[in-house]
Formats: C-alpha cells, sequence, structure tokens
C-alpha cells in the first residue's frame, strides 16, 4: 500500500491527525508495504486508538504486526 492509501484509512477511521504525526515513519519503516486497504481497515475495525493524542511509530509497529501475525496464524481471525 502506498503512503497516500494508508493516510486515507487512517483519515476514514478518524485517526488523520495521527497518521501525520508519524507521516515520514511509517514509509521510512515500510510498515504498510504489501499490505492492502483491507488489511489496515481490518486493523482499525479491531485496534482502537480514539483517546490517542499521539501514536507513536514503534507503538503502530507493534500492534500491526501482533494484529497480522494473529490474522496469519488463525486463518485470517480478524478478516
Amino acid at each position: 500500500m502506498i503512503e497516500e492509501q494508508a493516510a486515507d484509512v487512517f483519515q476514514l477511521y478518524g485517526y488523520g491527525h495521527l497518521f501525520e504525526q508519524i507521516r515520514s515513519l511509517v514509509k521510512q519503516e515500510c510498515i504498510f508495504e504489501g499490505v492492502d486497504e483491507e488489511t489496515l481497515e481490518s486493523f482499525f475495525d479491531h485496534f482502537t486508538f480514539e483517546d490517542y493524542d499521539y501514536l507513536s511509530i514503534k507503538e503502530l509497529k507493534t500492534y500491526f504486526t501482533l494484529f497480522l501475525y494473529i490474522n496469519q496464524h488463525n486463518n485470517n481471525a480478524f478478516m
């Protein structure tokens, strides 16, 4: 997924402000490389960041990696 697609999904779920804080690091860390929009949407369906004023790249990477791992090892449990 390209950066703008990720930004759009973050915005759709009301997390556009969080994405802007880590935009350059998302690209640098390649967090969403090889991931489609549906997967990121599913992530946000299961993880909420409503109370976050700030989301570090480390937190995002940890939560998203955990989500991908559980999903892969449980026959797409979140999809």
